[in-house]
């Protein structure tokens, strides 16, 4: 068993693939050589900040699903 899209779901993904392959205007991280996970982000439409962390900073888990090993330098 696969799991099915609604029509809507389906009309939603089909635009977002549109859109994604034309290849327009992109954002490009401002604080990459600083920062592992960029939080801001500049474009056309001007420079946005993205908070990816909990509010509480990185929280790790016991038995992590993956392992990243430049995290257990922190």
């Amino acid at each position: 068993m696969g799991f099915e899209p609604s029509a809507d779901q389906e009309g939603q993904l089909r635009q977002a693939l549109a859109l994604a392959s034309t290849g327009g205007a992109h954002a490009i991280p401002s604080d990459w050589l600083v920062n592992d996970c960029p939080e801001i982000w500049t474009d056309d439409g001007g420079t946005r900040r993205y908070s990816w962390y909990q509010p509480a900073g990185l929280e790790f888990s016991d038995m992590p699903e993956r392992y990243d090993g430049y995290l257990s330098a922190i």
